[in-house]
Protein backbone atom coordinates (compact mmCIF):
# COMPACT_ATOMS: atom_id res chain seq x y z
CA UNK A 1 0.00 0.00 0.00
CA UNK A 2 2.82 2.25 0.95
CA UNK A 3 4.76 1.34 -2.08
CA UNK A 4 2.02 2.56 -4.44
CA UNK A 5 1.19 5.85 -2.64
CA UNK A 6 4.82 6.63 -3.16
CA UNK A 7 4.71 5.55 -6.83
CA UNK A 8 1.45 7.23 -7.20
CA UNK A 9 2.74 10.59 -5.33
CA UNK A 10 6.09 10.34 -7.56
CA UNK A 11 4.05 10.18 -10.73
CA UNK A 12 2.16 13.73 -9.37
CA UNK A 13 5.13 15.60 -8.84
CA UNK A 14 6.75 14.67 -12.42
CA UNK A 15 3.36 15.61 -14.04
CA UNK A 16 3.06 18.52 -11.86
CA UNK A 17 6.71 19.75 -12.58
CA UNK A 18 6.51 18.81 -16.63
CA UNK A 19 4.68 21.82 -17.19
CA UNK A 20 5.09 24.76 -20.16
CA UNK A 21 6.90 26.98 -17.24
CA UNK A 22 4.34 29.72 -16.98
CA UNK A 23 3.29 28.30 -13.32
CA UNK A 24 -0.41 29.11 -13.66
CA UNK A 25 1.01 32.60 -13.65
CA UNK A 26 -0.39 33.02 -17.68
CA UNK A 27 -1.28 30.27 -20.52
CA UNK A 28 1.14 29.76 -23.26
CA UNK A 29 -0.64 28.85 -26.41
CA UNK A 30 0.72 28.20 -29.91
CA UNK A 31 0.12 30.43 -32.83
CA UNK A 32 -2.99 28.33 -34.38
CA UNK A 33 -4.57 28.70 -30.73
CA UNK A 34 -3.62 32.72 -30.33
CA UNK A 35 -5.46 32.89 -34.00
CA UNK A 36 -8.31 31.28 -33.10
CA UNK A 37 -8.72 32.97 -29.50
CA UNK A 38 -8.53 36.25 -31.66
CA UNK A 39 -11.62 35.26 -33.82
CA UNK A 40 -13.47 34.14 -30.91
CA UNK A 41 -12.89 36.78 -28.59
CA UNK A 42 -13.89 40.62 -29.85
CA UNK A 43 -13.05 41.94 -25.95
CA UNK A 44 -9.82 40.04 -26.29
CA UNK A 45 -6.46 43.03 -26.01
CA UNK A 46 -3.75 42.31 -28.48
CA UNK A 47 -0.49 43.28 -26.94
CA UNK A 48 3.02 43.89 -28.75
CA UNK A 49 5.80 44.11 -27.46
CA UNK A 50 8.05 44.73 -29.98
CA UNK A 51 10.08 47.71 -30.46
CA UNK A 52 7.65 51.06 -32.03
CA UNK A 53 9.76 50.49 -34.76
CA UNK A 54 9.15 46.26 -35.79
CA UNK A 55 4.81 47.49 -35.31
CA UNK A 56 4.96 50.29 -37.16
CA UNK A 57 6.62 48.45 -40.14
CA UNK A 58 3.95 45.53 -39.40
CA UNK A 59 1.44 44.43 -36.62
CA UNK A 60 -1.18 42.25 -35.96
CA UNK A 61 -4.36 44.37 -36.59
CA UNK A 62 -5.65 46.13 -33.91
CA UNK A 63 -2.76 45.45 -31.43
CA UNK A 64 -1.51 47.88 -28.83
CA UNK A 65 2.03 48.45 -28.52
CA UNK A 66 4.35 48.68 -25.70
CA UNK A 67 7.72 48.22 -26.23
CA UNK A 68 9.12 45.34 -23.33
CA UNK A 69 12.76 47.09 -23.77
CA UNK A 70 11.73 50.89 -22.92
CA UNK A 71 11.93 52.57 -19.58
CA UNK A 72 8.72 52.92 -18.74
CA UNK A 73 7.01 49.49 -19.74
CA UNK A 74 5.75 49.02 -16.32
CA UNK A 75 4.28 51.82 -15.90
CA UNK A 76 2.71 51.94 -19.33
CA UNK A 77 1.44 48.43 -18.48
CA UNK A 78 -0.16 50.25 -15.30
CA UNK A 79 -2.58 52.11 -17.76
CA UNK A 80 -4.29 49.19 -18.95
CA UNK A 81 -7.24 46.97 -17.10
CA UNK A 82 -6.47 44.68 -15.27
CA UNK A 83 -9.39 42.59 -15.56
CA UNK A 84 -9.44 42.40 -19.31
CA UNK A 85 -8.08 39.12 -21.07
CA UNK A 86 -4.72 39.74 -22.84
CA UNK A 87 -2.85 38.39 -25.78
CA UNK A 88 1.15 39.19 -25.68
CA UNK A 89 3.08 38.65 -28.46
CA UNK A 90 6.70 39.42 -29.42
CA UNK A 91 9.58 38.99 -32.08
CA UNK A 92 10.86 35.85 -30.00
CA UNK A 93 8.02 34.17 -27.36
CA UNK A 94 10.80 34.33 -24.68
CA UNK A 95 10.41 37.96 -24.75
CA UNK A 96 6.57 37.93 -24.99
CA UNK A 97 6.80 35.18 -21.79
CA UNK A 98 8.86 38.15 -19.84
CA UNK A 99 6.15 40.54 -20.47
CA UNK A 100 3.57 38.52 -19.35
CA UNK A 101 5.37 37.60 -16.28
CA UNK A 102 5.79 41.32 -15.74
CA UNK A 103 2.23 41.73 -16.49
CA UNK A 104 1.50 38.87 -14.01
CA UNK A 105 3.54 40.35 -11.11
CA UNK A 106 1.32 43.69 -11.57
CA UNK A 107 -1.80 41.97 -10.86
CA UNK A 108 -2.57 41.31 -14.51
CA UNK A 109 -4.48 37.17 -14.29
CA UNK A 110 -6.05 36.74 -18.02
CA UNK A 111 -2.95 36.41 -19.88
CA UNK A 112 -2.11 34.55 -22.78
CA UNK A 113 1.33 34.50 -24.38
CA UNK A 114 2.07 33.51 -27.72
CA UNK A 115 4.55 30.30 -27.43
CA UNK A 116 5.62 30.96 -31.07
CA UNK A 117 8.19 33.88 -32.96
CA UNK A 118 6.10 37.13 -34.70
CA UNK A 119 6.88 35.41 -38.00
CA UNK A 120 5.12 32.24 -37.59
CA UNK A 121 1.95 33.69 -35.66
CA UNK A 122 1.63 36.97 -38.39
CA UNK A 123 1.79 34.43 -41.23
CA UNK A 124 -1.38 32.07 -39.68
CA UNK A 125 -3.20 35.17 -38.83
CA UNK A 126 -3.13 36.92 -42.29
CA UNK A 127 -3.93 33.21 -44.16
CA UNK A 128 -7.15 32.92 -42.32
Amino acid sequence: MFKTLSILFVSLLLLVSCGDGSKGRYKNINAEKAVNLINQNKNLIILDVRSDQEHGVDSILESINIDIFSTDFRSRLSYLDKNKEYLVYSRKPEISEKAAVTMYDLGFRNIYNVDASYEEFSLLFRAQ
